[in-house]
């Protein structure tokens, strides 16, 4: 898997668990380690409450929340990356807060669970879903939680997130305009 985004013939076969369990396999390790800076910049505070981390990785966010005082939930649609999560954890001495979870977001199921704060970095559906993934994100944040959603590729829009059938989460600027960031806060 020279190229991980460019040499696939349909954009589905990124988001499968053979796909992520292969690209981890490749490598000790992927990532750098360390969590996500706006991660920390918008966290660092933060009363500590449940995290659902999506699209967890090897881990490092979980930890990091999970030494901040949370009660993480890692998602990740790869064993393989799950279990490098839960080794982080044990080896952060955060395995106590730390919970790995098997999901395949693009299934279109709900999440399980509610959350004070659904934590999505770099979460990259593809266009035709943007909407749904994110409603889907919505949908697992407790009222008075936050999903904090992060992308490279894009300026997240203030879209409406819905549950059950209500509007009650909206979008949240806090940052200045142009950085590629996305706070919604569930009424």
């Amino acid at each position: 898997m020279a190229d991980h985004h460019g040499d696939h013939a349909d954009v589905a076969d990124l988001f499968t668990q053979e796909t992520w369990d292969a690209r981890y396999a490749e490598s000790d390790r992927i990532w750098s380690g360390r969590p996500n800076p706006r991660l920390v910049e918008q966290v660092t505070g933060l009363p500590p409450g449940d995290a659902l981390d999506v699209g967890a990785g090897e881990g490092a966010d979980a930890v990091w929340l999970a030494g901040e005082g949370w009660r993480v939930t890692a998602l990740d649609i790869s064993e393989v990356a799950l279990e490098r999560v839960r080794v982080h954890a044990e080896q952060a001495g955060v395995a106590d807060r730390v919970t790995a979870l098997h999901h395949d977001l693009m299934s279109g199921a709900l999440l399980p669970g509610d959350y004070d704060l659904v934590s999505a970095q770099f979460v990259h559906p593809p266009t035709a879903r943007f909407d749904e993934i994110h409603q889907l994100l919505g949908a697992a944040v407790r009222p008075g939680g936050l999903l904090l959603a992060n992308s490279e590729l894009f300026l997240l829009p203030a879209i409406p997130l819905t549950r059950a059938g209500q509007t009650d989460v909206v979008y949240t600027d806090r940052l200045n305009s142009g950085d590629r960031i996305g706070w919604y806060q569930r009424q």
